[in-house]
């Protein structure tokens, strides 16, 4: 019963230690209006491990490209628009990579007003340590159920064995 104790508890400990810890790093809001061509919103570098950019209002000819200044740099010189984007159909964008410039583009005929905002999270694990003990204790219970098992099956195949030869004695 305590092997099976240690095993149900160091799996639940361990468990217990993936639960994540989402953190919200930052909230921006942009509004403005765009005319037909390109807008270029600069942020400072947003380094978290994820950057969700939605465009809360705006009209299906706004499109919306995350770029890192690398990116923009490219777009500047060569028109080169970034591949991290999105449209009308999808309003929002999250990535792992950071941004430094968002890029609207107005491909529509008049001038369209726009809201965007754009959140950084952080998720960690802070109790991923957990995670060493509670191992420890599900490998013990392993350890101590397994041999009874195998010599419970052991001993039970065995028995069968001696019946089965008495059975052909007689």
């Amino acid at each position: 019963m305590i092997p099976l104790i240690l095993l149900l508890a160091g799996l639940g400990i361990a468990l217990a230690s993936l639960s994540p810890d989402i953190e919200a790093r930052q909230r921006v809001s942009f509004a403005g209006t765009v005319s037909p061509g390109d807008a270029i919103i600069s942020l400072t570098s947003v380094r978290a491990q994820y950057v969700q950019v939605t465009l809360v209002a705006g009209e299906c000819d706004l499109h919306v490209y995350l770029a890192t200044s690398a990116e923009s740099d490219e777009f500047n010189s060569t028109g080169q628009l970034p591949a991290r984007s999105f449209g009308c159909p999808g309003r929002t964008l999250t990535t792992n990579e950071a941004v430094n410039n968002i890029l609207i583009l107005n491909q529509g005929p008049v001038s369209e007003p726009y809201n965007m905002s754009v959140y950084s999270y952080s998720i960690t694990t802070p109790y991923a340590w957990v995670a060493i003990p509670g191992t420890a204790l599900a490998l013990t219970g392993l350890i101590l159920i397994v041999p009874r098992v195998v010599l419970h099956q052991t001993l039970k195949l065995k028995d069968e064995c001696d019946l089965k030869r008495e059975k052909e004695r007689k």
